[in-house]
């Protein structure tokens, strides 16, 4: 999470998952950024089997992140799929089309 001036004031760790899976929901997500009242937020997941291509639950989900972020004017810098890696999806283009599609 970070400030305004995008400087770091919190981690979260929101979910431990199995070798397989991690649940995340988007309002468990959320709410650590709404508690510290920052201004934006960074999202890191990883992928045991060494695939780092997005999922289409990965996709799924950020895009109901970025949505309930943008609801609350949090911003969704990125979500890296494997920050050893850095592959991310890119957040800015889905907020341009979450944008859009609000309207």
């Amino acid at each position: 999470m970070s400030d305004g001036k995008n400087k770091i004031i919190d981690l979260n760790i929101v979910s431990t998952g199995t070798i397989s899976s991690a649940p995340a929901w988007p309002r468990e997500i959320v709410k650590p950024a709404i508690l510290a009242n920052a201004a934006a937020i960074i999202l890191f997941h990883n992928h045991p089997n060494g695939d780092v291509a997005p999922s289409r639950e990965d996709e799924a989900v950020t895009l109901k992140v970025i949505k309930a972020c943008a609801a609350l004017e949090i911003r969704v810098h990125k979500h890296w799929s494997d920050p050893l890696r850095l592959l991310s999806l890119d957040c800015q283009d889905k907020s341009a089309s979450t944008r859009q599609d609000m309207r």
